[in-house]
């Protein structure tokens, strides 16, 4: 059931990162276009920070190890396979049916780019997969079957990593905040000291 729900979580952080790509498209149409790489690295980190924050929720709460609640470092790579599932089969059939399901329309043919610089679809399987794989579009040449394979690692990387990092109780968020906080201290402290010293004066 957990490795269900994680699969499923990671699929519904994908389609944000998906949705949320489709918005700064949108938004940033010039840089979509003319800086394709420069936009897909926004976007993709945009991707890889959801995926990380899917699995560090469900490692700390196995870190916890009480009742129904225990470390599976296995776990954030079944539920990694299992979200592939979709693009895995986008590629085989661009590989062995490319004309599947084929619509007669420019863009659909590789005549035309498709909003990002550079990205071109040829045929249907090959249109879902780009879709799929939109927050990291500059950085996959259009038919290079090679990078589209590993451009899936991406997700299992990052997914293990927030598992990992979630196990140790450990917080990016926290963190940083706490850095920020103490750095102010100091400065608030002076100028605590600057007002009393003010006050005596007057």
């Amino acid at each position: 059931m957990k490795l269900f729900k994680l699969t499923m979580n990671i699929y519904a952080k994908h389609l944000i990162s998906i949705l949320l790509t489709a918005m700064m498209i949108t938004m940033f149409y010039a840089m979509a276009e003319k800086q394709a790489i420069l936009f897909s690295l926004l976007s993709g980190l945009i991707y890889a920070a959801l995926c990380y924050s899917a699995a560090w929720r469900y490692g700390t709460r196995d870190a916890r190890k009480i009742q129904g609640f225990y470390p599976d470092r296995t776990l954030p790579i079944k539920a990694s396979l299992l979200a592939m599932i979709l693009p895995l089969a986008m590629i085989m059939l661009r590989v062995f049916a490319p004309d599947a399901w084929a619509v007669d329309l420019p863009f659909m043919k590789g005549e035309t780019e498709f909003f990002i610089g550079g990205l071109r679809i040829y045929g249907t399987p090959d249109f879902i997969y780009r879709m799929w794989q939109l927050p990291l579009a500059g950085f996959i040449p259009s038919g290079n079957i090679v990078v589209y394979f590993l451009v899936l690692l991406i997700e299992p990387i990052f997914v293990f990593l927030g598992y990992e990092v979630g196990l140790r109780r450990f917080s990016i968020m926290e963190y940083v905040s706490a850095k920020l906080v103490f750095s102010q201290k100091p400065s608030e402290g002076k100028n605590k000291k600057k007002k009393r010293e003010d006050s005596f004066r007057r």
